[in-house]
């Protein structure tokens, strides 16, 4: 079992010194950096897709269900029909 683990161990010290040799270059560096960025910028588009098809589906749900339009609305913009009184109280965000 020991053999199984040095080979990763053996290839993270290589490795390692490569980018030890080679980030010191500008263009090496800049790559390396361009390429985590690059990383983090598809993470991020793939959360906004998932965010965008929640909308998609919220704003379907809003234009198919008038139930769901009207809370929508009452939450949201705080729209009060004529002839409805309402009721807002405090709350204490201490106790």
């Amino acid at each position: 079992m020991k053999k199984k683990n040095k080979i990763p161990l053996n290839r993270a010290f290589v490795y390692i010194a490569v980018l030890a040799i080679l980030l010191p270059v500008k263009s090496i560096r800049i790559s390396v950096f361009n390429y985590i960025t690059q990383i983090k910028l598809k993470k991020n588009i793939e959360i906004a897709k998932q965010q965008n098809e929640i909308y998609k589906k919220k704003l379907n749900d809003i234009k198919t269900d008038p139930d769901v339009f009207e809370k929508s609305v009452r939450e949201e913009l705080e729209f009060v029909l004529n002839g409805e009184i309402e009721y807002r109280f405090k709350v204490n965000k201490s106790e």
